[in-house]
């Protein structure tokens, strides 16, 4: 998925070669030491269908709380996270 992206970009850059490095040791790393995680059991469109959902219940959840703004974006920063 992320193949166009990181083609688009300019390698002879040191910032991005870094980048591209870190992403690519992490793609299949997992696997390859036989974990499981959630998105290789069920997918990725379920596994964001299931964040997403998750997202939203703890957000409910924090309604009751006098400034659960903080709380809130920790939410969809977990949610949202590449790595």
């Amino acid at each position: 998925a992320l193949g166009p992206v990181l083609a688009g970009l300019d390698h002879e850059n040191p910032i991005v070669r870094r980048l591209c490095a870190r992403i690519a040791g992490r793609i299949g790393s997992d696997k390859a030491r036989g974990k499981m995680t959630w998105p290789a059991v069920h997918g990725i469109e379920k596994t964001v269908a299931d964040a997403k959902q998750m997202e939203s219940r703890a957000v409910a959840a924090l309604k009751g709380l006098k400034d659960p703004a903080r709380l809130e974006q920790l939410a969809g920063f977990i949610v949202r996270r590449t790595s």
